[in-house]
């Protein structure tokens, strides 16, 4: 997003949700990865935000980025500037595209005035509740890193349990698109900590709350392949091997009880 911003004369992280030039390159882009591949049975969704097999635009969007990487935020970026964007691009990826779902890419904070948490009160510049119940938005999503963060795997628990109930108030499906915690040597390297947890004992429980809360469904970051041309794919302190102990658990047996749960609707 701040290669847009940059190149074409914005000041803030912000100016890509605003400034009309960068909008309208944007656009451009949208348009022609969109209209190439609308009627493609290979996409499973596009996201306004993100490009993957759900095709992302642009990663997880709000007025807060990175300070050491990414331009600052702008002072008048809040929820509802980044709502206005996520209702446009999506009305216009609608226009182009009548067949595929189409969702945020978010991480998912809430809106909640006055809460202390920061994920719930509208620090990060972005509203769940009203991105979700945008008219062309097909499914809301949500990301947790607690590593990140500075959360517990308890606390995954009760952000969880909120997006199950924002589900039902919402009416549409809710996927937590993106969770992992990371091995003890990426968090000694990254983060100079270590953990009681191993990553068994703190996804296990959140894999059951998505049952627990009848979420439409999973995705953990990130999945690996052994036995490439060049040995395995790219570890990045989160991936998890198919054929690692811990994938038996948390892959094969967790994507069972998730298909048995979903026939039942």
């Amino acid at each position: 997003m701040d290669v847009y911003t940059v190149n074409l004369g914005g000041q803030y992280h912000d100016s890509f949700f605003v400034e009309p030039k960068i909008k309208a390159a944007f656009k451009n882009y949208v348009q022609g990865v969109v209209s190439r591949y609308r009627k493609s049975p290979a996409i499973f969704s596009w996201q306004v935000n993100r490009f993957k097999y759900c095709v992302q635009l642009a990663n997880e969007p709000r007025c807060v980025a990175d300070s050491k990487r990414n331009l600052p935020r702008g002072p008048s970026c809040n929820h509802t500037v980044t709502n206005q964007w996520m209702d446009e691009i999506s009305r216009f990826i609608r226009k182009i595209d009548g067949f595929h779902m189409i969702s945020t890419g978010e991480e998912g904070f809430f809106n909640f005035p006055g809460d202390p948490d920061w994920t719930c009160n509208g620090d990060r510049g972005t509203d769940f509740y009203a991105n979700t119940e945008l008219p062309a938005i097909s499914y809301g999503t949500y990301h947790v890193y607690p590593d990140w963060w500075g959360k517990t795997p308890e606390w995954v628990l009760n952000f969880t349990a909120q997006h199950g109930i924002a589900q039902k108030k919402i009416g549409k499906p809710v996927v937590w698109e993106e969770y992992g915690w990371m091995s003890p040597e990426a968090r000694l390297q990254y983060l100079g900590t270590v953990s009681n947890y191993t990553r068994l004992q703190a996804i296990r429980p959140w894999q059951k709350a998505v049952l627990d809360n009848k979420l439409t469904g999973d995705q953990f970051w990130q999945l690996g392949i052994s036995n490439l041309s060049f040995g395995r794919s790219t570890d990045d302190g989160f991936t998890i091997y198919l054929d690692d102990p811990e994938a038996k658990t948390l892959i094969y047996d967790h994507v069972k009880k998730v298909n048995a749960q979903n026939h039942k609707r």
